[in-house]
Parts: C-alpha cells; structure tokens; sequence
C-alpha cells in the first residue's frame, strides 16, 4: 500500500476562549511512503511526531479541538475510513494488556474479534502461528504477560506481543508510535529488526521514534524530520548525512547520525541567545528543504496498466471478500459477547489472590458479626434493636465489599478497553455485559459464605422460606451497591477518582437507610433521597423476612411505663410499624432493588458508551 500525505497541517487554539490565538502544530507536511518499506519519523520532543503519525492513521483525537487540512491518498485514492481501518493497524506506545494472561491467550483473543467471521478455525490458528514465529515469540508463548505486579516476559516481548495483537489482521500498513520507548538497546533492536521483517515482507511500516542508536538508524529506508512542526529532511535515510553535510552541517565521523539530526532540530531554551541561535538554525533548514522539495518533488504513486491505482493487496481482497464494506466489526456482537466472556472467566480465575481475600473478608464479617450478636439471651422484644442493628450492619458490610471490588475495573482498565475500542475490536456493550455477569458468580459466593455463617449464629428464624429470602435480599442489595460502583467507576478517569466518588453514594444510601433516622424526621426537601436508597429497601426486606406475621414474647415487659426507652412490641408488624416499613410490602422491596440493580448497570452501560474514542476524520 502506497501512502501520500500533501501540505498536512493541523492547528489549535490557545489562550483566551473568547480572544483565542491561533498555534500551529503541523506545518505543512508532505510525502509517501512505499510498500516494503520502513519510514522514521524522528524528532525532539514537541516537534510533532505523534500528531502527524495519528493524522496519518486516522487516529487524531477529535477532543483536541484542533483543525486539520490538507490530503492524504491511498493508492492515489482519497482514503475511505471504513476500508482503511480495515487494512491498517496501530500500535500504542504504552503496551497494555491484561497481565493474567499469556502471549499467545492474548494474541488469539484479538484474532478471534478481529479477523473474519467466516474464516476457518485453521485459516485462524495458521494466521496465529504465523504471527507468533514472525515476531520471534514462540519461546515465551505459554508466559504470563505480567507487569509491575505479576512476573511476566520481558518488555521487549511484550512489545513484540503489541505488535502481534495487530497484526493478526495481516494489515498492509502498520502504524507504531514510538516502538523503542523504555526499552534497553538490545531490545529496541529486536523490536526494529521485527518491523524491518514486516516491511519487507510487503507492508508499508510507519513509525516514530525518539533518538535510535546507530545500529537502528541503519535500518531504515526513509526518514522524515520534524522540527517545530516543520520538516527539516524527508527522503531515504542513508541520503539525510550527505543532505546536511551539504548545507553545511557535516555529521562527525565519531557521531551518531541520528544524535546529530536531533541535535541540529532541537530548539535550546536554556538561556536567550541560544534560544534564538537554534530558532534561526531550524528556520534556515525548513527553507532549505521546502527548496529542496521544490527542486525534487515527490514520485507520483506507482500506476498499472491503463493508469490505474495500485492494485489491491491480498488483505484488501480479503476484507473485501469478507465484509461489508460498511461494517464496523468482524464479528456478530453474540460472538463478541463471548470471547469476552470467556477472556473474563479466564482472568478472574487466576486473581487468585483477588478471590481468595474476597472470601477470606466474607468469613471473618461473617464469623465476627455471629460472635457480636451470637444467640443474644432474654426474650425476643428486647432484641428487636439489636437484630435491627444486625441486619443493618449486614447490608453494609456488603455493599462496602461488593462496592471496593468493583469500584476500579474501569479505571484501571480504561488503557485496555480505548485500545481494544479504537482497533474496533467489539462494541462497549459486549464488553461491559461480559464483565457484569462473570462476577456474579464471585459476588454469590462471597454471600454466601458471609449470609450461611451469620444467620444461624445470630440465630434468625429457622424456616426455609425465611432463610432463602433472607439470601435473595443480601444478594439483591450487594448487586444494587455494586451497581453503583459499576456507574461511577465508568464516569470516572482514575481510580483515585472513582474512590473518593463511591462513598458518597453508599454512605447517602446508608444515612437514609431507615435505621438511622425514621422516614418522618427526614425533612422534607431531603425526603426523596430515600427512595433512591438501596439500603432502605434491603433493610425493609429483611426485617420484613425476620417479623412479617410474627408474635413476639412480650412477657416481663411493663406495659404500663409508657416512657419511650420501654420498647415491647407485642408482634412483627409492630417492630415494622416502628421502623416505618409496613408501608411497603416484602415483593415491591426486591423488585426495587432488582430495579435498581438493574437501573445503575443500564446507566454505567451508557456511560461507557458515552466515553468512547472518537476521531477527527477530515482528511
């Protein structure tokens, strides 16, 4: 595939709102790049690079605000976006992925979303194969990815792994922003020489790097360096030495090339008049070479017979084989639904730790809160308060546990799912309903554990249908709490966020729980906030489920003392009189809080959806 990219410029806005100044960014960018061919855009920091490589990749954020012209031809055709993604690939700079899995789990799930519906397992797991030995992978194949935290392979292979989740689609031209970063030399070289392999075997390879050593720069075909938004050299890498010696900027027999080129581009702030020395440095060389374009401007994009265009690789005919052209995903949303599902699955069960300090948690609550209010003497009305207070520290020490284990995901996942997204790997729902029910059942079982081993030592009523709604409500009440989090881990950008946002909403719903304070004392330009409690429904549930249609031993109680510290209800529904819950019947509290549970994932849901990456498709 041919790539040309004429007089590209991008600008933004700075400054006031109101007054605001123009700053421009790109300058005027021109050139292409051929098949079989590995182009490094390099440059100081700030020159542009990243902008240019996601202007060129159709991944320039649109949430910038800038403004984009110019054209961009593939295969001297104005590009459509929807082919387009289909026959390139991005790789990020940062290498994210799910540390609980291995390289080759990793690699198969992004082939399973992204390649063909109709394409064979075979065709699939060969492409896989392939993919694993061309990037020199299949010794650490079987190894945990890891990271800071969970040991895992090297980052030179983790990278390479980068590269592998892309190029499972066989794209005929591969984007990488900054390849090199945080790697060590000899793993820098590894990954370069991978990229080198991959351009000559018919891909056009586009990536930016930093400052390469000698050995790297000696890899690559072209090269085009930026500086200020200006282009200072475009053309064949090994020309660039002879270009600048001519203008008379000799590179050093003992230099690095490409340490000399950034030298020479980079703009000194360190005092005034170097500041204004390399300004008027970097401005001579951008003349110069818009001379030198003038003088030896680019090919035009290689023709076939009758003029036409270049003729469609073997992955353009595949895509188009395949797919619709205007389809957005490979795969039905059923199937993503359950590669996610089972990509979940896998990486919950091996959170071993994760799992086993969720139940650990749920059997100390549960044995302690047993022990506190263990089979509590004297006759049952004067343990009206204290099961009350029970039940009610029941419901939060669940929805707290429920609430922590979730409040993250999204943050601490926002990397993966924006990556993941823009590849359109699968749509936000399929992902986020995946996440939702693989954790239902570590959530069932936590309560389990913690509600079995509190209500037999607490000693509440013994028949089955009490007990299994006692189970539906705990259950029902930690789903609307993780709910919650669920919700505002989506709006939130980092987990730092999302925990100090989550206990507001618990400890509101907690505050107007109905234990603390009697619906009647609420005022009443607060008193709405009840209904939007989960824990008032919860709680009105399992009072309900402990003294619906019971008779309490009121004997001993002096009924003569009216005095309010005298509290002997002669039966269940005076204890719910009390506590102002008989106004709500048991079935309308669990549907309020299926509502609810319900209600904040459907809200979680569009939140999510809502934060999508979306792009700035101009040109």
């Amino acid at each position: 595939m041919t790539l040309r990219f004429e007089d590209v410029k991008y600008e933004v806005d700075v400054g006031d709102p109101k007054n605001p100044q123009v700053k421009p960014i790109l300058k005027g960018l021109s050139g292409q790049v051929e098949p079989s061919s590995l182009l490094s855009i390099m440059g100081a920091s700030g020159a542009g690079k990243t902008t240019l490589l996601n202007i060129l990749a159709g991944r320039l954020s649109a949430a910038g605000g800038g403004r984009t012209s110019g054209r961009i031809l593939v295969n001297g055709q104005q590009r459509n976006y929807s082919t387009f993604r289909k026959l390139s690939a991005y790789v990020l700079q940062n290498d994210v992925f799910y540390a609980e899995l291995t390289v080759r789990e990793t690699i198969t799930i992004s082939a399973k979303l992204r390649l063909p519906a109709d394409m064979s397992k075979e065709e699939r797991q060969q492409r896989i194969d392939n993919v694993i030995a061309e990037l020199g992978l299949k010794k650490c194949e079987d190894t945990l990815v890891g990271n800071d935290v969970i040991r895992g392979v090297s980052g030179g292979e983790r990278k390479r792994c980068n590269i592998g989740t892309e190029l499972v689609t066989n794209p005929t031209l591969v984007f990488c922003d900054e390849p090199t970063s945080g790697l060590d030399a000899f793993n820098a070289q590894n990954v370069m020489s991978s990229l080198l392999t991959l351009a000559r075997a018919g891909r056009t390879v586009i990536a930016t790097i930093h400052q390469p050593r000698s050995e790297i720069f000696g890899m690559l075909d072209q090269l085009m360096l930026l500086s200020e938004g200006h282009t200072m050299y475009f053309g064949k890498a090994a020309n660039a030495v002879n270009y600048f010696d001519q203008l008379g900027y000799g590179c050093p027999p003992t230099y690095n090339p490409s340490d000399w080129f950034l030298d020479l581009v980079s703009l000194d702030i360190r005092n005034r008049d170097a500041e204004r020395q390399t300004k008027k440095r970097i401005q001579y060389l951008a003349e110069r070479f818009r001379d030198y374009e003038q003088k030896h401007p680019m090919s035009s994009v290689k023709t076939i017979r009758g003029g036409a265009p270049l003729a469609l690789t073997s992955s353009d005919a595949e895509a188009g084989r395949t797919e619709d052209p205007d389809s957005n995903y490979a795969v039905s949303w059923g199937r993503q639904f359950w590669i996610l599902l089972q990509r979940a699955a896998t990486i919950t069960s091996r959170e071993k730790a994760t799992n086993m300090a969720r139940f650990i948690q749920s059997l100390i609550f549960g044995l302690l809160l047993g022990l506190i209010w263990l089979q509590e003497g004297g006759d049952e009305s004067t343990r009206v308060r204290s099961t009350a207070g029970a039940l009610f520290f029941l419901i939060m020490n669940q929805s707290f546990g429920g609430v922590f284990s979730i409040i993250f995901v999204f943050p601490e996942e926002k990397a993966i799912i924006h990556k993941e997204r823009s590849s359109r790997s699968y749509q936000v729902g399929a992902y986020f309903w995946s996440k939702m029910l693989v954790n239902i059942p570590r959530s069932l079982l936590a309560n389990l554990i913690f509600a079995i081993i509190s209500y037999f030592m607490i000693g509440f009523r013994l028949d089955a249908g009490s007990f299994f709604g006692f189970l539906l409500v705990v259950f029902l009440a930690t789903q609307a709490a993780e709910s919650i989090a669920y919700c505002v881990s989506a709006i939130s950008d980092t987990a730092q966020k999302a925990g100090a946002i989550a206990p507001i909403f618990v400890v509101t719903s907690m505050l107007f729980g109905g234990f603390f304070i009697s619906q009647e004392d609420i005022p009443v330009w607060l008193s709405w906030l009840q209904y939007l409690s989960y824990v008032k429904y919860a709680f009105a549930g399992l009072m309900q489920m402990e003294y619906q249609s019971r008779d309490l031993d009121s004997s001993g109680c002096d009924f003569s003392d009216s005095t309010e510290s005298t509290f002997c209800p002669p039966t269940g529904a005076d204890v719910l009189d009390y506590y102002d819950i008989n106004e709500i019947n048991f079935g309308i509290n669990v549907l309020a809080l299926v509502l609810m549970a319900v209600g904040f994932r459907a809200c979680a849901y569009g939140c999510l959806r809502g934060r999508g990456p979306k792009y700035d498709t101009t040109i």
